[in-house]
């Protein structure tokens, strides 16, 4: 009712998202509304000085669950996780470091050899027949199925075991980009790989919880 010019004026970016995207004009059509993912909330137990179980790691911000909310998370509390413990997270993580003496420089070299040796291995690997760009689109699938908005368990199984047989065919995923700079087959097929690995905690931890928590 306000009329293409009003709505380009206003909301230009709306308007071009659904032209571009679903084939909608917006001045005569109505825009389809769904839900979506909105974040990550929470996972990694972190106390009011942001500090983790695991010695000398501090975590803020979305990864963080320190008490802060309950079932689900009010407006303005990511304000609150990024400003305020983001703070407290940079402050205790310096005063951490200045008490320690530094590690043992080898096992650190071994470490970041073996992180790079994994990331270099998806890369330079021959022979694979999978692409991340259909492992991802068939994960956001399940998991929209069976994580989503209404969650049943037959559902919740069936996003399991897909995320399962997900896993192992990233095992035989191929990047067809072989290049070492700019490389974004590269980057896209590393982030499947930890997409992957957070689909399965939710998933998961999602048919294992009983009772309802609001957010999941």
């Amino acid at each position: 009712h306000l009329g293409e010019k009003k709505l380009r004026e206003r909301v230009p970016l709306i308007y071009e998202l659904a032209e571009e995207y679903m084939g909608i004009d917006p001045a005569h059509e109505c825009i389809p509304v769904r839900p979506g993912a909105h974040y990550t909330m929470g996972g990694i137990y972190a106390d009011v000085n942001a500090a983790t179980p695991l010695r000398g790691l501090f975590a803020a911000g979305e990864c963080a669950s320190n008490g802060i909310h309950g079932a689900n998370r009010l407006g303005s509390n990511s304000l609150v996780e990024s400003v305020v413990f983001g703070k407290v997270a940079g402050v205790q993580a310096a005063r951490f470091a200045k008490s320690v003496q530094n590690s043992n420089a080898a096992v650190l070299e071994k470490q970041a050899q073996a992180a790079e040796g994994r990331a270099l291995g998806l890369v330079t690997k021959t022979g694979g027949k999978e692409k991340h760009s259909v492992l991802r689109r068939e994960m956001g699938k399940s998991m929209e199925s069976g994580c989503g908005i209404y969650r049943t368990a037959p559902e919740m199984q069936a996003t399991c075991d897909k995320i399962g047989e997900l896993r192992e065919r990233y095992k035989n995923l191929n990047v067809e980009d072989k290049s070492s700079v700019w490389n974004n087959d590269w980057l896209g097929a590393l982030e499947v790989g930890y997409l992957l690995d957070v689909a399965q905690v939710v998933a998961y931890s999602a048919l294992n919880r009983k009772e309802s928590r609001g957010a999941h």
